[in-house]
């Protein structure tokens, strides 16, 4: 059945379902309009639900249910839109909109801090996925922390301090990660398909991964980056561009770097037990003190 709801904050007709209302069940528009609702909203002479909110604002709302997705005109508060997002007790939509805010404060201002991913995290519910999502965080601190599963893909991390911080299971894709320090970091499940990380630092990382895909570094470009004695067991690096890196004492079990280039990279007592290296480029590595012998048909 069709329903009118009119907000009295200006007197506006809106014509909905009652599916459209009490679509996400936990809100308390959906409870005002249950068939078991104790609200008894008020209505006029025509039948219409008077709602007291300002239609500039609801509307969005309405929207929100119906598609599935947050649209902001340009001539919307988004804050006024967020009040009443809390007022109706949409929880993830409350998320999504303070994510557009703060992605729309910093838009043309200074990359984000620490402070911001802090206040982020604060914010958003244990059950939804954190997303920074083509953001800028170039230089940021944001060493110690834990970042367990957030989506940076598209991101700007250009010389962004991820030391000892737990990025498990984080997506990484395509992200500008130049120079980016991972040192100690615990970074199993990461997802780094096509991302940059020249001269990045990755020292004593641990790329194992115990419950979630193996870690993917399939295609990034990591020239220069240093990964002594880091664990990439298992770790994809197809056709990755690892020229002139470091991967002393590391250990590349079962890692697949085929197509990769590895000139000059040093390899120097690293574990290549089933390493997967054929088309690799090896010009100039450094096989010294391997602890496994190379065979041809991990090479060839």
């Amino acid at each position: 059945a069709v329903v009118s709801t009119q907000s009295t904050g200006g007197g506006h007709i809106v014509q909905t379902t009652w599916h459209t209302l009490t679509k996400e069940k936990d809100t308390m528009l959906a409870r005002m309009f249950d068939n078991d609702s104790n609200w008894k909203n008020k209505t006029d002479s025509n039948g219409a639900y008077l709602i007291d909110r300002s239609p500039k604002h609801f509307l969005p709302l309405l929207d929100y249910l119906r598609n599935g997705e947050i649209v902001l005109d340009k001539d919307i508060n988004p804050q006024g839109v967020l009040l009443e997002a809390k007022f109706f007790g949409f929880t993830e939509l409350t998320a999504k909109i303070e994510e557009l805010m703060l992605a729309g404060e910093r838009k043309v201002l200074e990359p984000l801090t620490r402070d911001d991913v802090i206040r982020a995290v604060i914010t958003t519910p244990s059950n939804y996925i954190l997303r920074f999502r083509g953001l800028d965080f170039s230089g940021a601190d944001l060493s110690n922390m834990d970042l367990r599963h957030v989506n940076f893909s598209h991101s700007k991390l250009v010389g962004t301090d991820f030391t000892k911080s737990d990025v498990y299971g984080a997506t990484f894709d395509k992200a500008d990660m130049r120079g980016a320090r991972l040192d100690e970091g615990h970074v199993a499940g990461v997802s780094m398909e096509g991302a940059i990380l020249d001269n990045a630092s990755m020292v004593r990382c641990n790329f194992e991964d115990s419950k979630l895909r193996p870690s993917s570094l399939l295609g990034a470009q990591m020239k220069g980056v240093n990964l002594e004695n880091s664990n990439l067991a298992g770790v994809n690096m197809r056709v990755a561009n690892l020229r002139g890196s470091c991967l002393k004492n590391s250990s590349l079990k079962g890692a697949c770097l085929a197509g990769a280039d590895l000139e000059g990279c040093d390899l120097n007592g690293a574990e290549l037990y089933n390493t997967n290296l054929r088309g690799a480029n090896l010009t100039n590595v450094n096989f010294e003190d391997i602890t496994t012998a190379l065979h041809m048909t991990h090479v060839t």
